[in-house]
């Protein structure tokens, strides 16, 4: 029995996605979630996901051109098998 561990970013990511969309990413779709958002991370030079944690914790002078398009088009980079919709009333 083989046990998938999560990547260190991934608990970071979850509450950040869920905190600006309302989106929540399954646990077991890391994998999806970093493949699908690497071509966001290179087009606006950021090399991966650790890098993308660590722009959050600079001054926002320093921090990457990344801009954030809202629950819509994260919803559509991260495709349906890999978030569950989040909601207010829950």
């Amino acid at each position: 029995m083989t046990t998938e561990t999560v990547p260190t970013w991934f608990p970071w990511l979850s509450e950040h996605v869920h905190r600006k969309t309302g989106i929540v990413l399954k646990p077991d779709t890391a994998f999806l979630a970093e493949s699908r958002l690497q071509p966001v991370l290179r087009a606006a030079r950021i090399p991966d996901l650790d890098a993308l944690i660590d722009a959050s914790h600079t001054p926002a002078k320093d921090k990457p051109a990344m801009k954030d398009e809202g629950r819509h088009k994260l919803a559509q980079l991260l495709a349906a098998d890999v978030v569950v919709e989040g909601s207010d009333d829950v």
